[in-house]
């Protein structure tokens, strides 16, 4: 199967009405396809023919590396042997961090880390990062009244997957949490998920403790904007330091499941948290609750009126 799908790249390839192709810098393996590049193996200048360009051993092959319709394929016979030979996929090569000293609620500092693939991107929104219950109540109650801070890894292209953390403060060992916790932690009406509606049918089908990591298999429906119903499945890693779980919720479509799942496990898997020993840096007091996103609208409109009126405008 792996010499036919190689051979029909090579001919589409060759079939093209363009005169090569190119794979530009920091391309996305796996937002573009299931079938591993050149750029997924290590460089074999030793069996490469002469005159044909070596791929460097990155996720993008470049600054832009052309090749005529014969190159190509020679170039797709070349990939199948080293992909028969066993070599890594780049889809799954978690190469990029995430890393930050953040305060407990005991006011110890916490190492907390992840990867992600390469090829994706972090956005980190400043803010506390621990949901006590009072913001998870406050959230789920009106989402325009919450906020704190935020990590989410998510491919460039978006799409179906994607990570995120969520740090809440409980009782007891890693152990001891459990589902009915993670579900109103992480799957609630002010969740990442409940923009249009709390997600529904979240069923946790089967966990394993890898080391000082819970990793929790996930599957549950989620709403569209227009009111559609989306089959997600996904991992939720747990790692406990001090008083807080750290949750690395790890998703995609029941439809990628299929192509994603090793690589959101890969990342599920790579959480780490533990205590420095070390007071944590005071930061300012944050609520974790705001006001409904109208307020600034409302306060201008309040301030207007009060204008008009003391000019005895009507």
């Amino acid at each position: 199967t792996m010499r036919v799908s190689v051979a029909a790249l090579g001919v589409a390839l060759w079939a093209s009405p363009s005169s090569g192709f190119s794979l530009t810098p920091g391309t996305s393996i796996a937002s573009r396809s299931s079938l591993p590049l050149a750029s997924s193996c290590p460089p074999a200048p030793s069996v490469l023919p002469a005159g044909l360009p070596t791929a460097r051993a990155s996720a993008g092959v470049g600054p832009s590396m052309g090749m005529e319709r014969r190159e190509a394929l020679i170039a797709g016979g070349i990939f199948g042997a080293v992909l028969a030979a066993g070599a890594p996929s780049a889809a799954l090569a978690a190469d990029e961090g995430y890393s930050e000293v953040i305060p407990g609620s005991d006011g110890m500092a916490v190492d907390v880390s992840a990867t992600y693939p390469k090829g994706w991107v972090l956005e980190r929104k400043p803010g506390t990062l621990i949901v006590n219950d009072d913001v998870l109540m406050a959230c789920d109650a009106d989402p325009d009244k919450c906020v704190f801070g935020d990590v989410t890894m998510k491919p460039k292209v978006a799409g179906a997957d994607g990570g995120f953390i969520v740090v809440r403060s409980v009782d007891g060992d890693l152990g001891s949490i459990t589902k009915d916790f993670i579900k109103k932690s992480v799957f609630g009406r002010g969740g990442k998920f409940g923009a249009f509606g709390a997600p529904e049918d979240v069923k946790f089908v089967k966990e394993e403790t890898v080391g000082n990591t819970r990793l929790i298999d996930v599957k549950f429906t989620a709403f569209s904007p227009g009111g559609t119903t989306i089959a997600r499945k996904g991992i939720v890693a747990l790692s406990k330091s001090g008083p807080e779980v750290y949750m690395l919720v790890a998703t995609t479509s029941a439809a990628r499941w299929g192509k994603s799942e090793a690589l959101l496990r890969e990342m599920a898997g790579s959480l780490r948290t533990r205590q420095t020993g070390e007071k944590a840096t005071v930061q300012e007091k944050d609520t974790g609750i705001k006001k409904s996103m109208f307020a600034a609208q409302n306060e201008e409109r309040a301030r207007l009126e009060r204008e008009r009126a003391k000019e005895g405008i009507q």
